[in-house]
């Protein structure tokens, strides 16, 4: 798709506010790390593409496994919300028909999805910060290890999944990591990192291996 033709490069933020009942976990404990490697991609970025920098300033330069994107802590230069931007190396396509669906879709149970597009050769990703962290953190409390959490996040667990596949996506790489926690109290569980994810109209090979061991 040509950089010119894309309307969403230049997308203004609509989402309302989200509230934070709790002090922020570290923004590193926060990010699902990727895992694709690729020898082929271009280098590390180290700043926003044009279309998020107007607006944006970064807070954060946030660790990642593999060399698929570069992933910033951004501050909204008028508002000053925070939100993670994610900006894939040059050589990394999006699969748009994806991006398009998780955007329409309802953020109870995915992470939200502000803005998306291509700026300056790279493929970017605007998203929702969310700064209570990741499942796997909080499984690793130990303050929760009654069955009333193991009820509530297999509950959570259920709804997002029975939501996404009623949408036609199928995640593929769910682990502790790439599920947010919105809220603790009462338990509000997100799915993110949709990088190797597939639309249900696309051919699947039940036999093919994906994700992570």
């Amino acid at each position: 798709m040509p950089e010119s033709s894309n309307p969403l490069s230049t997308q203004r933020i609509t989402s309302q506010p989200q509230s934070v009942s709790s002090p922020a976990q570290s923004a590193v404990d926060v990010i699902p790390k990727t895992t694709r490697g690729d020898s082929q991609v271009g280098p590390s970025l180290m700043r926003l593409p044009s279309a998020l920098a107007e607006s944006y300033s970064i807070k954060n330069h946030l660790p990642t496994k593999g060399a698929e994107a570069d992933i910033f802590l951004v501050q909204h230069i008028a508002n000053g919300k925070d939100s993670i931007a994610k900006i894939y190396r040059k050589g990394i396509e999006c699969k748009l028909e994806l991006l398009e669906r998780l955007h329409k879709l309802d953020s109870r149970h995915v992470v939200q999805i502000i803005n998306y597009g291509k700026s300056d050769g790279h493929w970017f990703e605007l998203m929702e910060f969310l700064p209570f962290g990741t499942l796997d953190i909080l499984l690793r409390r130990d303050a929760l290890h009654s069955e009333k959490m193991r009820r509530a996040v297999l509950t959570e667990l259920h709804e997002a999944l029975e939501y996404l596949h009623r949408n036609g996506i199928f995640h593929r790489d769910l682990k502790p990591e790439n599920i947010l926690v919105r809220e603790e109290e009462p338990l509000q569980l997100v799915f993110s990192d949709f990088g190797i994810a597939s639309l249900s109209e696309s051919s699947i090979r039940f036999t093919q291996g994906a994700g992570t061991l």
